[in-house]
């Protein structure tokens, strides 16, 4: 007989991005590990991104959503579908002054719809997953109540930010410490994606994010021939900055200009668009990127396929501590990787285990250069072909990712 596992998360599709991953995998994967998973979450709200496509093919009646005061779904009510970049501004300015998070509004109902669920469906196991840390106090209501026991997964140090840089009050950031002692002290286990967010919230499991297996099949070894090419996936904004590459790029315009006039940029993903053309515009490099937007993630590896490297990068200070989760599709993919960030960072020790995975800086701006001339020169040789799902990938797959959880679950359990 199969142990039953309620996922509490307020993100999940039909909402989209990165966001949604984690527990989407796990609600997908764990039933062949002896998991039957719900969902517990919200109904619609307005978003960034949505990717229906997501459900096709999921156990719809395990998906359970709970309605909300918070101000995406009242948005949402009053008609608004999509959050605009500025909006996200405000809600950023605004977020301080919520505690634990814009999301609270959430907590209620998610507690009387997660009650009834219970009740009905004896879960042997609550898991929760923020952000937002509204997750996390949805299940240790439930917790308390019922006696289920909960482990709490922490995706981001807190919010995006850590407790101290969340709030704009000492007694706001006072009561996140204590929220914080509170999960450490009732859930029965806490798990975290990185080794920093584990230290920060006291996490004693570092369990991943991953790529999809099935999404990760679909890359190309061999890129485009006709010019080198820099993929650009996902978010990018001044803290996953893309300025650090420009300066690359005006440096190899400057020195070599016969290798720089064969490369192109190309992002997939959502993104400002108004935003990025200014940054290009601001290098004189306007006409160097193909900007596709947000595509369904087959469509995205189609397009990215052509790709000879990638290139990420983390603001430094904020960053050091994140792992951004589109690394490890880009690391399926088999392409080098530059990535701008501290060689302290989180993202450097994951990618110090990659064949041709690169960090720099700005100290260290002419090596970067150097690593696309050769990279660039050895297109143009044809010397490039590449391996998908490399042996550095593998143990990424959200497969093994999900098994770690199950194994978890059996040692709780």
């Amino acid at each position: 007989m199969k142990r039953r596992v309620l996922i509490v998360c307020y993100y999940f599709p039909p909402l989209g991005l990165a966001g949604v991953t984690r527990p989407l995998q796990l609600y997908s994967r764990l039933a062949k590990l002896g998991y039957e998973c719900h969902v517990l979450t919200v109904k619609p709200v307005t978003y960034y991104a949505y990717e229906p496509e997501l459900l096709i093919g999921l156990n719809q009646s395990g998906i359970h959503r709970a309605g909300s005061r918070d101000p995406q779904r009242l948005m949402y009510l009053c008609g608004m579908r999509t959050v605009s970049d500025r909006s996200t501004d405000t809600a950023r300015r605004l977020k301080s002054s919520i505690f634990p998070d814009s999301k609270r509004g959430w907590i209620r109902p998610a507690v009387r719809l997660g009650r009834k669920l219970i009740k009905e469906q004896r879960y042997d196991l609550l898991l929760s997953t923020s952000p937002p840390i509204s997750a996390h106090v949805v299940a240790s209501k439930l917790a308390a109540e019922t006696g289920v026991k909960w482990v709490a997964d922490f995706r981001d140090l807190w919010t995006t930010e850590s407790i101290e840089e969340s709030y704009g009050h000492a007694d706001m950031v006072e009561r996140g410490r204590l929220l914080l002692n509170e999960i450490e002290s009732k859930a029965a286990s806490i798990t975290a994606v990185n080794r920093s967010v584990a230290e920060y919230v006291g996490a004693s499991n570092v369990i991943t994010n991953g790529f999809d297996p099935v999404h990760a099949k679909l890359w190309s070894a061999t890129p485009d021939r006709s010019r080198f090419v820099i993929g650009l996936l996902a978010t990018f904004n001044d803290r996953l900055p893309v300025e650090p590459l420009l300066n690359c790029m005006t440096n190899l315009r400057e020195k070599v200009p016969s290798i720089f006039h064969r490369i192109r940029l190309l992002q997939v993903g959502r993104v400002d668009r108004e935003w990025l053309a200014t940054q290009l515009k601001g290098y004189d490099l306007a006409n160097l990127c193909d900007m596709h937007g947000l595509q369904s993630r087959a469509r995205t590896v189609d397009l990215l396929s052509a790709s000879s490297l990638f290139y990420i990068g983390v603001q430094p200070g904020w960053g050091d501590r994140i792992t951004t989760a589109r690394v490890y599709d880009l690391l399926a993919s088999g392409r080098p990787i530059l990535a701008y960030a501290k060689q302290t960072s989180e993202l450097a020790s994951l990618l110090a285990g990659v064949t041709d995975g690169r960090t720099f800086t700005e100290d260290s701006i002419s090596e970067a250069t150097d690593f696309i001339r050769e990279l660039a020169a050895r297109h143009a040789d044809g010397e490039l072909r590449f391996e998908p799902i490399p042996e550095y990938a593998k143990p990424y797959s959200w497969d093994i990712v999900a098994a770690q959880f199950a194994a978890l679950f059996d040692r709780i359990l």
